[in-house]
């Protein structure tokens, strides 16, 4: 019991490429979780050309118990290779996985928490996320997520395929999904392209069950210059 009680219970899935300017935010963020549970972070360092790799390591050193790095000696993504799917999730050791980019973070030490105690007492949804807010990195400005208006003030958003294509509500940075079953709808995506892949799996994973999005901010999108997003304001059509 006290080994069942000690083991992981939340993979925390991070991938960064050139985040030198963003990832200390970011890993500040993951490692301030406030939990009853322990959980851990998978850090995919994808072969970066600044110092990415440099601050990994600082953190690495800080936080032996809960920071794995994955380095890696070429870049997987300019490969196309599914990176989490082919070199994160073999390792993940958590019932849940819970998923971040190297330029985003979490601003609420009480998500993953949330987060798995609705997942805990709600096994028929497939997914829990969360709302959140798009920095425009270059000006500096916050604007509000895809598809707000649909939003209710304090009522929690259930996804479910009518929503799914009214408007995009969700990112990466949001969402914690059961292992098992993530794991199970990414093997369905790998002839798909990198860039698309969250709009299959979360597809996917509604044939699964609806999805929730808790009707609170916690995280931050980062539209940089780099992103795939920029001037993109809102998917509602």
């Amino acid at each position: 019991k006290g080994e069942l009680l000690m083991s992981i219970k939340v993979s925390v899935c991070c991938t960064t490429y050139n985040h030198e300017r963003y990832l200390e935010r970011c890993l500040d963020s993951l490692v301030c979780q406030k939990t009853n549970f322990k959980y851990e972070i998978l850090v995919f360092e994808d072969c970066s050309t600044d110092s990415t790799k440099e601050i990994l390591r600082k953190y690495v050193e800080k936080y032996p118990d809960l920071i794995v790095p994955l380095y890696q000696e070429e870049n997987r993504y300019s490969k196309d290779i599914h990176v989490c799917e082919n070199f994160v999730f073999p390792l993940v050791r958590g019932k849940y996985v819970a998923l971040c980019e190297g330029d985003d973070y979490w601003t609420d030490p009480q998500k993953l928490q949330r987060q798995i105690d609705f997942l805990e007492t709600h096994p028929e949804y497939s997914f829990c996320c969360h709302r959140f807010n798009i920095l425009k990195d270059k000006e500096q400005l916050f604007i509000h997520e895809y598809g707000y208006k649909l939003y209710v003030p304090e009522q929690d958003l259930i996804i479910d395929e009518e929503v799914y294509f009214k408007a995009w509500v969700t990112q990466w940075l949001t969402t914690v999904v059961r292992t098992d079953l993530f794991v199970e709808v990414c093997n369905l995506t790998k002839n798909t392209f990198n860039r698309c892949l969250d709009v299959y799996i979360y597809f996917l994973l509604l044939q699964h069950g609806n999805g929730i999005s808790l009707n609170q901010s916690m995280g931050i999108y980062r539209w940089t210059n780099q992103g795939a997003s920029i001037g993109r304001t809102d998917f509602q059509h």
